[in-house]
């Protein structure tokens, strides 16, 4: 450890989302065709853990690293009762202080590099609506569960306010999904549950605790209606390392555009932790969650060298 130097944070995650039968070859053997490499998680994320790997061998650093490679950041994990995100796990008395961090997530589009240097926070929940069970020939006898959700679908899809973000050029507005619906078991059965799981997607001008009361608000009037938190984390945006963007943009022989994403990443964690992190890796944007997804071999190995240059940079 140099105590002179800089301290820098390099991250990836290993969990990937589920295989899926939209594959048109076996999701978990990676094959190699015309200088792409298939299989489920090349590019978000394990083509970021060997560029990270790669460059470590390569390089001759002069600054100090800290490498984090997490876990459960696409499928999350449960731990008494609440979801946790990737680097969320990483209990709070563990030091990974550092003066800045490379999620080497996904921010390579049509063939080029892009820095991330902004991600949308998320908000994601679950309405559980209650109703009475009856016989479907005697509505009247019951309350539908299903429609009562549906109602708070409906309320939330009409009345969530979606921001729109400025960052450059680029506009990007916030959203509002739902996901997932579980209720009623037979079509002669007026159902007595039903669970919709939502997520509400906010910019950097917004805050966790000012949608969340939103949501709350928009929900308050609507009897026998459940809201549950499942996980969250906050929107960022990070001021760009003016030395190394000039260095990575010399190195790839164009300027690496400064963008923002939609998606969430360990980079929110990160900043959220007090590390002005961004994201910058070798996955192609367009592939990530795909079925028969790849990542460019050309890319992993100008990651690689990149990031040992920044290792070996007096930045």
């Amino acid at each position: 450890v140099n105590p002179k130097a800089r301290r820098i944070l390099l991250s990836a995650h290993f969990d990937t989302v589920g295989p899926t039968t939209a594959w048109t070859g076996d999701p978990l053997d990676p094959t190699e065709k015309n200088g792409r490499i298939y299989g489920l998680g090349s590019s978000d994320c394990k083509g970021g853990i060997v560029s990270i790997l790669a460059a470590l061998r390569k390089a001759n650093p002069t600054n100090n690293v800290v490498i984090v490679i997490t876990g459960y950041e696409d499928i999350k994990k449960m731990v008494s009762g609440k979801q946790y995100h990737g680097s969320s796990l990483i209990p709070g008395n563990m030091d990974i202080s550092a003066d800045m961090g490379i999620v080497t997530e996904a921010s390579v589009r049509n063939e080029k590099f892009s820095f991330i240097n902004g991600m949308f926070g998320k908000i994601s929940f679950t309405v559980k609506a209650k109703g009475r069970q009856s016989h479907a020939c005697h509505p009247e006898r019951g309350e539908n569960a299903i429609i009562k959700a549906m109602e708070a679908v409906r309320i939330l899809k009409e009345e969530m306010p979606l921001e729109i973000f400025k960052y450059h050029s680029d506009n990007y507005q916030e959203t509002f999904n739902v996901g997932k619906i579980l209720g009623g078991g037979a079509v002669n059965v007026v159902p007595h549950e039903c669970i919709v799981d939502m997520e509400y997607r906010l910019s950097p001008g917004s805050s966790l605790e000012e949608k969340k009361r939103i949501i709350e608000d928009l929900l308050a009037d609507l009897e026998a209606v459940e809201l549950k938190y499942n996980f969250e984390y906050p929107a960022f945006i990070t001021e760009p390392v003016r030395p190394l963007h000039r260095l990575v943009s010399e190195r790839l022989g164009y300027p690496v555009q400064e963008r923002m994403s939609r998606g969430g990443t360990d980079a929110n964690i990160f900043n959220n932790r007090g590390i002005p992190s961004f994201v910058f890796g070798p996955g192609e944007c367009d592939q990530v969650h795909q079925a028969d997804e790849f990542i460019t071999f050309d890319r992993l190995v100008e990651c690689a060298e990149i990031i040992s240059d920044i290792l070996e940079a007096a930045l």
